[in-house]
């Protein structure tokens, strides 16, 4: 499918394919078929160091970094460098006081969501 034609498929939300176990919907056939990995657990793709298995080649190339060492993604503050670009995200809210994610139950606020949900989980549950 041509890139125009998948840009406007987005842009419309009219996605022709779509998952029968979940109703997820996709504008190729091959997004489909990496999807459906999430329901029938396939991992196809194998490190050839540790034998750690993953569902798409590209979650492999990144995790290769873990042993390579490479960081390509670098702090422009303070010029840490990471390995995917997640750490680099979740990183880069030490540099400033935004607190993005917030407590239902307190209205207390974190820099990063796994803090809010370790929150949730310990103070916060029964509020709920």
């Amino acid at each position: 499918m041509k890139a125009l034609k998948r840009r406007k498929f987005r842009h419309n939300n009219d996605c022709p394919y779509s998952c029968d176990l979940c109703g997820k919907g996709f504008v190729c056939q091959s997004s489909l078929t990496v999807h459906m990995r999430v329901h029938t657990g396939e991992c196809a793709y194998i490190c050839n160091v540790c034998d750690k298995s993953f569902a798409n080649r590209s979650t492999l190339n990144i995790h290769h970094r873990v042993h390579t060492g490479e960081r390509p993604y670098i702090c422009n503050v303070c010029s840490q460098s990471f390995g995917d670009k997640g750490s680099l995200k979740l990183h880069q809210f030490t540099h400033t006081e935004e607190r993005p994610f917030i407590c239902d139950a307190c209205n207390r606020s974190f820099k990063c969501k796994t803090h809010l949900s370790s929150h949730i989980s310990l103070y916060c549950m029964k509020r709920l």
